[in-house]
């Protein structure tokens, strides 16, 4: 029986004792892709019919966590090197990219993915401390926002109760004495 009759008798079992039907497992991809593939067949369900249908045609899967990888790494508009990095984190992916890419033709040494996991903590922890500048900066502006508004508050608050005294105080220096400010 062909992977694809499995999962659609499996599917129809489930439906008739109304339970709920998972077909990843019956999948048998790398743990990496059975973990994407549990989130992405929830929104998109033909999703595991295709990758069932993939696996029954006998096709070559065995790069195929090494190909996504790279896709989601790099693709220009859904990758990670599509989004705004700073600079330590996009030099860490594209290093992490390049490691995929060079797996695809040769075996990748441990202490290769050991040396580009180094880089990528390093540039999360250079992005962790700017955001955290940025955060802090944040709350320093907003803090003398604040004061410069209260600053402007208290100048309108002295210059109204002085206006006051000069209109209800007519000899007052404020207005020289002027009676038509009264």
């Amino acid at each position: 029986m062909r992977l694809i009759d499995t999962i659609q008798l499996e599917a129809t079992r489930a439906a008739l004792a109304g339970e709920a039907f998972d077909a990843v497992p019956l999948l048998r991809l790398s743990p990496q892709i059975t973990g994407l593939t549990r989130g992405l067949a929830r929104h998109e369900p033909a999703l595991v019919v295709q990758l069932a249908e993939a696996r029954d045609s006998r096709r070559d899967l065995t790069l195929v966590w090494e190909r996504w990888a790279i896709w989601m790494l790099s693709d220009p508009q859904h990758g990670v090197l599509a989004r705004e990095l700073t600079e330590p984190v996009r030099r860490a992916v594209e290093d992490v990219a390049e490691l995929f890419h060079r797996s695809l033709v040769a075996p990748v040494t441990t202490s290769e993915w050991l040396a580009a996991r180094a880089g990528a903590r390093a540039g999360a922890r250079a992005a962790w401390a700017a955001a955290w500048a940025a955060e802090a900066a944040a709350r320093a502006a907003e803090a003398a926002a604040r004061a410069e508004a209260e600053a402007a508050r208290a100048a309108w608050r002295r210059s109204a109760a002085e206006q006051l005294v000069a209109l209800v105080h007519p000899l007052s220096t404020r207005n020289g004495g002027d009676p038509s400010l009264r």
